[in-house]
């Protein structure tokens, strides 16, 4: 038969130290990460800070509610755990948003992370982590995304009573203009991706077997599927020119820039 956890409220007592200063003694029982349960002891802080019970029991109500969520899980939870729940419950069915996840989460997330307990990350220590990174702006940003997610799962699963992630600070801004595309570059890629088998392309490798070839066959250099979406938003915004110009590049069908 399951037994029902009781609620742990540990002991809180007053205490006199050798200088005469009245302090706040909080004792209480702690489940290590092998299973184990210790009896602990801190000191809240002074009676002069904290004039009445009632002070000292909103201090330490976080701690308490950490405590008893670990006695009902059965020991301090870690950053692998709580992946391994959200793997299993929460990832994407989408195929390419769930591998871009798993590659964040395997890759950066687990690495660095894993092995804290939940309650051990930290608001500055996450944002200092993510401005070591040599990556870009808007890779942080997807990083930052993903840990917020993770932890707020962990409070709706009662892990933890509140989100480190919120504070954390990462700016998305680009730090290189996008490059855009003109019509002579648009039709010399098109010219380097004709299929001799009639086939379609695999949209998860033709950026990698097509698309960045066939640019660096055509003289254009380094491109991303960016690079298409900033020049047709480009084109859009173009105007039309007025006069015909004798390259026969100006006698594209539009459909075929699109």
């Amino acid at each position: 038969m399951h037994l029902r956890q009781r609620y742990q409220h540990g002991c809180l007592t007053r205490k006199t130290r050798t200088r005469g200063r009245d302090v706040w003694e909080f004792r209480y029982y702690e489940t290590t990460t092998e299973g184990q349960r210790r009896r602990r002891s801190m000191l809240v802080g002074s009676v002069a800070r904290y004039p009445t019970v009632e002070d000292v029991l909103r201090e330490i109500e976080p701690l308490r509610l950490r405590l008893n969520i670990e006695s009902r899980l059965g020991g301090p939870v870690t950053i692998n755990a709580l992946i391994g729940r959200y793997i299993d419950q929460e990832l994407p069915e989408r195929h390419s948003t769930s591998r871009s996840y798993l590659t964040v989460l395997n890759r950066w997330i687990k690495p660095r992370w894993g092995d804290y307990l939940l309650e051990d990350v930290k608001t500055v220590a996450v944002e200092q982590w993510l401005r070591s990174l040599q990556l870009a702006p808007k890779s942080k940003t997807h990083i930052r995304s993903l840990m917020h997610l993770l932890y707020q799962n962990a409070r709706r699963w009662e892990m933890v009573c509140n989100n480190p992630i919120d504070l954390v600070r990462q700016s998305g801004r680009r730090l290189r203009i996008p490059r855009v595309l003109t019509a002579v570059e648009v039709r010399l890629l098109l010219e380097q991706l004709a299929n001799d088998a009639g086939q379609p392309r695999w949209q998860e490798t033709i950026l990698q077997r097509q698309l960045k070839p066939a640019a660096i066959r055509a003289g254009i250099g380094k491109i991303g599927w960016h690079t298409f979406r900033h020049t047709y938003s480009t084109m859009l915004r173009t105007p039309v020119p007025t006069s015909r110009c004798s390259r026969s590049c100006c006698d594209m069908p539009t459909s075929r820039l699109r």
